[in-house]
């Protein structure tokens, strides 16, 4: 079978599952390890799927003969497939044949003549169709929806944070021009690539010279002011980037906190890669007596929880 047809077949899976309240990142992880060409196909049909959820979901019910389509894959694969032929990636005629060949992959062998003539369908009547399950504007942002939406569906950039105790963002910005990588410095020690790129094509990733962390969050480690050998608590550090910053930005004495045994390991790695220590433990910051040694900090980071309100780009699913 073509690439093609197993990305969309392994994206069909993905999204059913994301549909029926899974998780989009851990589904993700849990696909496993592939060849990056492939996953990078699999990645952009899943999170681009999701960005258009809602629109999808009435294209195929306004295409659709029937009351509605029955099963969860058959529907999920023709999500897919309307991103795929909306995205301009492919051309039109492969993606109706190849989304037919993925019916296969997934067992539904009898779908095979309904996928391929509501895409076949879809193509011929495209103009009509969008005119009728365009988004109403949101009432409560009147003046600005189109803008909402078209910020929620686009790809985000991708900002990198240097590691001042190992560089400066110039020396990286020369670093990464030497190698052909264009960016752009943004304030403190963040900067935007022109384009997004595996963690391990970066430069002194591994040595940790750099790591991946959003502009915006980016700007809470300097508002605490820090001063070496000051105390800092974290309290829910996972997975690691505002420690990590904090601990970049001065020599203070910091604990991290995270309710999440399996989190904490992913802050003990991220300090590891930059050469940063902290004191991580796996604890309940709202129940200081099983951790606290009564000694204040002069200092506190406090991310309770994450509102997700800045990375909704990166999760559609949410």
């Amino acid at each position: 079978m073509a690439p093609l047809a197993e990305s969309l077949a392994a994206a069909a899976t993905l999204v059913a599952r994301v549909a029926a309240g899974r998780s989009l990142s851990a589904e993700i992880e849990r696909a496993g390890s592939e060849a990056a060409e492939a996953r990078g196909a699999l990645i952009d049909l899943c999170y681009g799927t999701l960005r258009r959820y809602g629109r999808s979901q009435a294209l195929v019910k306004a295409l659709s003969s029937r009351a509605q389509v029955t099963d969860p894959l058959v529907e999920a694969l023709l999500w897919c497939a309307l991103y795929a032929l909306e995205s301009a990636r492919y051309a039109e005629y492969t993606v109706v044949d190849q989304a037919a060949r993925a019916c296969v992959l997934l067992n539904q062998h009898r779908a095979k003549g309904f996928v391929n003539g509501l895409l076949r369908t879809y193509l011929r009547s495209r103009a009509s169709l969008e005119a009728r399950v365009g988004a109403d504007p949101v009432a409560r942002y009147p003046q600005g929806w189109e803008d909402v939406l078209a910020a929620g569906n686009a790809h985000p950039p991708m900002t990198l944070r240097v590691n001042t105790r190992r560089g400066t963002v110039e020396d990286y910005l020369a670093r990464l021009a030497a190698q052909g990588m264009a960016a752009r410095p943004l304030a403190g020690h963040a900067l935007v690539l022109e384009k997004p790129m595996p963690v391990a094509r970066l430069p002194g990733y591994a040595d940790g010279l750099v790591s991946v962390q959003d502009a915006g969050a980016q700007r809470a480690a300097p508002l605490l002011e820090l001063a070496a050998g000051q105390r800092v608590l974290d309290a829910c550090a996972a997975p690691g980037g505002k420690s990590a910053h904090l601990l970049e930005l001065a020599d203070v004495e910091l604990t991290a906190l995270d309710i999440d045994a399996a989190r904490c390991a992913d802050v003990e790695r991220n300090l590891t890669r930059l050469g940063l220590a902290a004191r991580i433990r796996v604890a309940d910051c709202t129940a200081p007596e099983g951790w606290w040694d009564d000694t204040p900090f002069d200092r506190i980071l406090a991310d309770v929880p994450c509102s997700a309100s800045g990375i909704a780009r990166r999760h559609p699913d949410a």
